[in-house]
């Protein structure tokens, strides 16, 4: 340090020499002053070798903090816990037409819409508030963003800065509403298709039982006339084949126009056919199913009737299947707005969780289809289960 070239009041800095010759960082403030008439120099010098190394510290990290910034194509900014920028990278400054040394000490909150800046800064303090991260999305009008805001702590444990991300998504959100809407309209048109089947199934069943089974009863009576004729002699054990085949046709022609659409279900109601439904389960398989039903007059669609008919067939197949149930109860009630029909059993039960991964082919995905087209018709469907605890299904559909 030069102390001819020091000045009163000044502050110099330079180095000084250690006994093992070694330089270290000073600092040295003088004054100048005349005691008893003449004039002398007196001066502090400190080592200044923390400080010295603290600020390279810091110019280092702030370096660091600006190349990081600027690593992303996303917009980044750093600012203080008063939400004052300290830096912001090349993506911001594009998105605000503002060169960095003018966006510095400005509230980048401050420059967005009141409504996208209330949003914000609500977020901004809870960072402050909870010390932890927050994820959100908003836009700022016809622009989506991905957000993340990340409180940075100083030696005390206190959130001194904040570095906040932003990712735009508008893209995203287009090819996401249109994704919505193509699978809406792909909904649709499944619906359209299952009720123009369930159209050709119940007039395949009306031309079953009206046509082909009473050609079939008529044959057979008139054949019993003809055997009544011929009684006796070899032909008799003939005739009886005939007769168990014609039996079995009939038999079979009448289960076919059942399982195709049952008369009942469009003749008597949706509570007559979940009767002969079970009435059919306890008869064919080794499983004890009860019905109940509060027995209140239930006006719904025929479209929402046959949906939930089916479904009970389904639920009951998959019990069959795949439940190694003893009983079953099925229970049909209402209340002031829609009808419920439960199905309770007390099978080997599964854990719901696989349904919300993946649809199984066998048995999570004839459960998704249920509830697709409860909930295309406003209905919906509720799961109850777990191992080794059975199975409660809810079905939900709107009185008409």
């Amino acid at each position: 340090m030069n102390f001819n070239s020091a000045h009163t009041g000044s502050i110099r800095e330079g180095l000084g020499l250690r006994k093992d010759g070694q330089t270290f960082p000073i600092e040295g403030s003088f004054h100048l002053i005349k005691p008893e008439g003449t004039y002398a120099l007196t001066g502090i010098i400190r080592d200044i070798s923390d400080r010295m190394q603290m600020e390279e510290q810091l110019r280092v990290s702030e370096e660091r903090a600006r190349i990081l910034l600027n690593a992303t194509a996303d917009i980044a900014v750093l600012v203080d816990n008063k939400a004052t920028l300290i830096d912001a990278n090349k993506a911001f400054c594009r998105k605000t037409n503002m060169s960095r040394d003018q966006l510095i000490g400005k509230k980048p909150l401050d420059l967005f819409g009141r409504d996208v800046a209330k949003k914000r800064t609500a977020f901004f303090n809870k960072v402050l508030r909870e010390r932890m991260p927050v994820y959100f999305q908003d836009n700022n009008g016809a622009r989506w963003f991905d957000n993340a805001i990340h409180p940075i702590f100083d030696r005390k444990g206190s959130v001194s800065q904040v570095v906040i991300f932003a990712h735009e998504i508008t893209e995203l959100k287009q090819k996401e509403g249109e994704l919505i809407a193509a699978k809406d309209k792909l909904k649709a048109l499944a619906m359209e298709v299952s009720a123009i089947e369930e159209n050709a199934r119940r007039t395949f069943s009306n031309y079953l039982h009206d046509r082909i089974g009473q050609t079939l009863f008529v044959l057979k009576i008139r054949l019993e006339m003809m055997a009544k004729a011929e009684a006796g002699g070899e032909s008799a054990e003939t005739w009886k084949e005939i007769f168990k085949l014609i039996e079995k046709a009939v038999n079979d022609t009448r289960a076919l126009s059942y399982e195709m659409s049952p008369s009942i279900l469009n003749e008597f109601g949706l509570e007559a056919a979940l009767e002969w439904l079970v009435d059919q389960a306890n008869k064919e398989h080794d499983l004890k199913v009860n019905f109940e039903s509060d027995r209140k007059p239930k006006v719904m669609d025929q479209n929402m009737s046959t949906v939930l008919y089916r479904a009970a067939r389904e639920l009951l197949t998959n019990v069959v299947k795949h439940a190694n149930a003893k009983n079953v109860m099925v229970s049909l009630s209402q209340d002031d707005h829609q009808v419920r029909l439960e199905m309770r059993d007390d099978g080997v039960g599964f854990d719901i969780r696989s349904l919300q991964l993946l649809p199984d082919r066998n048995k999570g995905f004839g459960l998704f289809s249920i509830k697709e087209r409860l909930q295309w018709h406003k209905g919906d469907m509720v799961v109850r289960s777990a191992p080794g605890q059975g199975t409660h299904i809810t079905l939900l559909a709107p009185l008409s």
